[in-house]
C-alpha cells in the first residue's frame, strides 16, 4: 500500500496540528492538473503491484529451495 496521498508532517507539525482546529496546516501532494494527478496516482498503484509481485517471486523462490 502507498501512502502518496497522505500528509507527513514533521515533529513539530504535529505538535502544532494539536491547537490547529481548522485543519490549515494539513497539505496533501498537489498537482499541477487532474489528468497529472491521475497518472501519478496510476503510476504509483502500478509501482504497489510490482512490488507485491516481488516479494510473491521471492517467497515462491524460498519455498522451493531444498531444505
Amino acid at each position: 500500500m502507498t501512502d502518496y496521498l497522505y500528509a507527513h508532517p514533521s515533529f513539530v507539525e504535529g505538535m502544532a496540528r494539536i491547537i490547529d482546529f481548522g485543519g490549515t496546516l494539513t497539505t496533501f501532494n498537489k498537482s499541477r492538473t487532474p489528468h497529472e494527478a491521475d497518472a501519478r496516482a496510476a503510476a504509483e498503484d502500478w509501482r504497489a503491484v510490482g512490488d507485491d509481485l516481488r516479494f510473491a517471486v521471492q517467497q515462491e523462490k524460498l519455498s522451493l529451495k531444498p531444505r
